[in-house]
């Protein structure tokens, strides 16, 4: 017998008017939707019977690689430290029993797709999102503008050139030069070593990275390890990024697929040598 699912949603509307939705499902998943104010505060409780759980807010956002829209930031077991431009989707562990998380809006009205799903899979957590960051100025080669830069960032002020397509370094690339990749519709797939013989691990981590690159076949890619992403595993274009504690090849391709040639200008041109790791 299916056990029933209780899902509590409070909105807090910006002229300070409560909606109270209790909505009951005889289900394990929900699947429904949300209109959100220009400010909205949305307050979710949900029954989890542990393990790992996925969450995914779809507010549809505009393809245009300068348009922020609506955003948002999440709270409680699916915390992130920033606010995402209309999309995330994050899988983290959770304890059995009543859960409880917030969803903070920005910039409405927005219809969004809203899921919630247990997670039979032996992958641990990970992230989808959209950056809200917008900006893409150049700044001097060896400038750090990290106060530009989100803690894990996809977008942004960067320099004037970019790591050269088509090849895995051995050390961590820049972001000044990384970014500028991604402003060029290129993909970064990246995983969370100094090395690639850092460990064991990390060798598996580039084998698999390059496993999906040559899966992919396009010139405009390249593989770098970055220590300071937060999960293993990473993929990255201009303003999305896709990043995971462990190696699944479908999620990697889809990423891939769906957002290559999508950055701010379509270049293909290869970069004069130089080491971009320096």
């Amino acid at each position: 017998m299916r056990s029933l699912l209780l899902l509590s949603i409070l909105l807090v509307a910006c002229d300070d008017e409560i909606v109270s939705l209790d909505l009951a499902y005889d289900s394990p998943t929900v699947d429904t939707s949300l209109t959100l104010a220009r400010r909205s505060l949305v307050d979710v409780h949900f029954p989890s019977p542990g393990g790992l759980v996925e969450l995914e807010l779809d507010c549809k956002p505009a393809e245009a690689p300068d348009t922020v829209g609506f955003s948002f930031q999440l709270s409680g077991p699916f915390t992130t430290s920033v606010r995402r431009a209309g999309y995330e989707r994050v899988r983290v562990e959770v304890p059995a029993g009543v859960q409880r998380f917030q969803i903070l809006g920005y910039d409405g009205p927005a219809t969004c797709a809203f899921r919630i799903t247990p997670v039979p899979s032996a992958c641990g957590p990970s992230e989808t999102f959209r950056s809200v960051n917008v900006d893409h100025n150049h700044v001097t080669a060896g400038d750090e503008p990290r106060a530009n830069w989100e803690p894990f960032p996809v977008s942004g002020d960067h320099y004037p050139v970019w790591a050269g397509w088509d090849r895995a370094y051995d050390l961590p690339i820049r972001t000044g030069y990384l970014l500028h990749d991604l402003e060029h519709g290129g993909i970064v797939l990246s995983y969370r070593c100094v090395n690639t013989l850092q460990s064991e691990a990390c060798t598996r981590a580039t084998d698999d990275l390059t496993a999906a690159r040559k899966a992919f076949g396009q010139m405009r890619t390249l593989i770098t390890p970055d220590p300071s992403q937060p999960f293993l595993y990473a993929a990255r274009a201009w303003r999305w990024a896709y990043t995971a504690s462990c190696y699944e090849e479908a999620e990697v391709l889809a990423f891939m697929n769906a957002r290559f040639r999508k950055g701010r200008e379509d270049v293909d041109s290869d970069a004069a040598p130089f080491d971009p790791t320096h």
